[in-house]
């Protein structure tokens, strides 16, 4: 794998949000993170949780029809990937964590595709979740070289909420029908509400849906001109809601600044007053690549949805609201459920005293004092899922 320099990550990661605005670039750009693991290629998927009906798919250059042939007679044949797709976000891992090579070399997908591919070991990563959809990123590697190692995953890992956010903002674009036409036009005519802004919160273009929402007021409006939370709403709502507004204006303050800057917030932020329409922002820095920057003047696009169509998972606002590391979000998701520390330990694989300490750490990073007040926590950032078919859009 090659050496991972800042100015290498910064590339791939704006690279990953051109490819946003323009679906065709996916191949190039994950050409470039196949190069950088050293892999034979590498793919994305967004399908439904049955993984019945792709949603959208992109991968770097290899034979379209065997990746085809995977995706029909394979999918769900890959030993280990139900494990891995019932784990976290996030969390990359290989059928070579859970079986012994020689066990993995007796499958039927060893046998009639890895082998015949020339192809020997992955990293796989499960990038999104939502009520009506499933994103999976894998890396595949060559039988030539040595299996994959733990700083490959950490790459996977660090590149998987990067590779949600340009995949669900591409997703809500419906890009390849209208790449062609001019990005105000693209704006206006798209039915999810798109708000571009500067740094500020300073509104430059807002479209028909995106005027609609504000003109109710429900949870953010117009003031002067600045994208702002509805005053009434936060002064009477929960302390999450005026949370998660705050999250969304840092986001739009840190789009500003780039794609790095930025990180993992502004991915799926929820933005619910109580007994209002609950949405969900996708934030999108502009002003960082010749691609985004060619199309508006503003900073920044703040995409919004209803939940019945994007849905964000627990473990995304968790790392955007309270910057939670992946295992202290596996600890979170098993106290909501009640469980003992004990139990936590016995389950994640961990020692008492490890699951004690990233239990003391989230009490520290939440402001609260006690496991119910976690499982109340919970419960107040978990949205009730309504899924949807969506049309399936080739990203390649």
């Amino acid at each position: 794998m090659k050496y991972l320099t800042p100015e290498l990550i910064s590339s791939l990661i704006s690279d990953i949000y051109d490819c946003a605005l323009q679906p065709q670039e996916w191949a190039k750009t994950l050409a470039r993170v196949a190069d950088t693991m050293d892999a034979a290629y590498v793919s994305l998927t967004l399908s439904t949780p049955d993984f019945q009906q792709a949603i959208a798919v992109a991968h770097s250059p290899w034979d379209a029809a065997q990746l085809q042939r995977l995706n029909q007679d394979f999918a769900l044949d890959v030993p280990g990937l139900t494990q891995l797709i019932q784990g976290s976000l996030d969390t990359p891992g290989s059928s070579m964590d859970m079986f012994d090579e020689r066990e993995f070399q007796t499958s039927r997908f060893y046998r009639e595709w890895v082998q015949p591919q020339g192809l020997r070991d992955s990293s796989v990563c499960k990038f999104a979740q939502t009520g009506d959809r499933i994103g999976i990123a894998a890396a595949i590697t060559s039988a030539s070289r040595d299996l994959v190692q733990p700083e490959e995953h950490r790459f996977m890992q660090l590149l998987a909420p990067h590779f949600r956010r340009a995949a669900m903002i591409g997703d809500l674009l419906n890009t390849q029908s209208n790449t062609q036409q001019s990005y105000r036009h693209l704006i206006d005519v798209l039915s999810s509400p798109v708000i571009l802004t500067d740094r500020f919160g300073k509104v430059h273009q807002i479209n028909a849906a995106a005027d609609a929402l504000l003109e109710k007021a429900e949870t953010l409006e117009l003031v002067n001109g600045h994208l702002r939370a509805n005053e009434n709403a936060a002064a009477s709502s929960a302390s999450t809601h005026v949370q998660h507004i705050q999250s969304l204006q840092q986001a739009i303050e840190m789009a500003a600044l780039g794609d790095a800057t930025l990180g993992h917030r502004g991915i799926g932020i929820t933005l619910q007053a109580p007994g209002q329409t609950p949405l969900i922002a996708y934030v999108l820095p502009l002003q960082v690549s010749d691609i985004r920057s060619g199309f508006t003047q503003a900073a920044v696009a703040i995409f919004l949805c209803s939940r019945d169509t994007a849905t964000p998972v627990t473990e995304s606002l968790l790392a955007t609201l309270y910057a939670l590391t992946p295992a202290e979000i596996r600890v979170f998701q098993h106290l909501a459920q009640g469980l003992s520390a004990k139990e936590i330990a016995k389950t994640l694989h961990l020692s008492e005293s490890t699951v004690v300490t990233h239990t003391r750490h989230l009490l520290a990073k939440t402001k609260t004092h006690k496991q119910t007040q976690l499982m109340a926590l919970a419960a107040a950032l978990t949205p009730p899922v309504a899924a949807n078919a969506s049309r399936a859009v080739q990203l390649r």
